[in-house]
């Protein structure tokens, strides 16, 4: 059981919050519940297996906060070898929220459960779905890889009269090489 801390923002959003409202002070306290499986083969580095998880956060003013909201997370990962020293990766993760949720605490693209190359915050919505694929191939003692993505995701929900709120489909894609400083097992 995870319990979540209670906590303070004050935040400014310029142009899109009026003059006298630019700065907000917000109090949210909520607990959390999570389930999770986990059958990767290596915690940093895995090869095969699922890391699976759920998580449901209740916050409300019967634990000190200011708005009363829920939010319900998921997580699918699943990890294929492919050739001697290649992996696939595949995850699914979103987040829906529900009822008086602060305008801080809405699902945005930017961390690492959804999609990468996005500036945290800047798409917001009450839910976010995200599907990603990876390919992976290690070389030189497997202390280096290349590795390639894409991916999509979406945020839907009440809009407000803003462009924060997107319904467009987001797309990621990219490439790079990787030290792994920590010894993969075999």
């Amino acid at each position: 059981m995870d319990i979540i801390s209670i906590l303070v923002n004050d935040f400014e959003i310029p142009g899109i919050i009026p003059e006298e409202k630019k700065s907000i002070t917000n109090r949210s306290s909520g607990i959390g519940f999570k389930l999770f499986q986990d059958t990767k083969d290596h915690r940093s580095y895995p090869t095969r297996g699922w890391f699976n998880s759920v998580s449901l956060g209740l916050n409300g003013e019967w634990l000190g906060g200011q708005n009363n909201y829920q939010t319900l997370k998921y997580e699918f990962k699943h990890y294929i070898p492919w050739g001697e020293h290649g992996v696939v990766a595949a995850r699914i993760s979103g987040i829906n929220s529900y009822g008086d949720i602060p305008f801080w605490a809405l699902p945005s693209m930017g961390s690492n459960l959804d999609l990468r190359g996005y500036e945290r915050g800047k798409y917001r919505g009450r839910h976010l779905v995200a599907i990603q694929a990876e390919y992976r191939w290690g070389f030189w003692k497997k202390r280096w890889g290349f590795a390639t993505f894409a991916g999509a995701g979406r945020l839907y929900g009440e809009s407000g009269d803003n462009d924060l709120f997107t319904y467009q489909v987001l797309q990621s894609l990219g490439a790079g090489i990787d030290s792994w400083q920590v010894r993969r097992k075999d």
